[in-house]
């Protein structure tokens, strides 16, 4: 990953919704402290990956909200997150096509849009950082 601390999501375990969803998300500058945490982890050190699959996956990562990184308020699960993530996204201006590959979405809707490389790794890192990670804590539509 050239040097760029990232989380890989991929098949191994499971299959995934589409082939856009293999992918590496850049970890954005304030949590890079998750590399520290997972050093000193033996085993899965953010997910259970017998836990991954569809529905079952949704439960655990509201699990994992709850018990691990201590969010009480219900109203957060991993899909609201998705939501507010996009309109932390919207907020700094990133282009569809950087945002789009870091949630796992095809590249464009017409054929233009779906030509051509996703973004690359520096270029994910560059528009990540300009979003403030405490800002807009509430999930989109609540």
């Amino acid at each position: 990953s050239f040097g760029v601390p990232v989380i890989r999501i991929h098949d191994r375990y499971g299959s995934l919704k589409n082939r856009y969803a293999e992918r590496d998300i850049p970890l954005h500058p304030h949590c890079l402290e998750l590399l520290d945490y997972a050093r000193k982890r033996s085993g899965p050190w953010l997910f259970d990956q017998g836990k991954w699959h569809a529905q079952g996956f949704q439960r655990y990562a509201c699990v994992f909200l709850r018990q691990k990184a201590e969010i009480e308020d219900r109203s957060y699960t991993m899909h609201s997150l998705r939501h507010t993530w996009r309109t932390l996204a919207r907020e700094v201006n990133m282009p569809s096509y950087v945002s789009r590959a870091i949630m796992g979405h095809s590249m464009g809707r017409d054929v233009h849009e779906s030509y051509g490389q996703a973004p690359s790794l520096r270029q994910m890192v560059e528009w990540i950082g300009r979003i403030d990670p405490l800002i807009g804590l509430r999930p989109a539509g609540f």
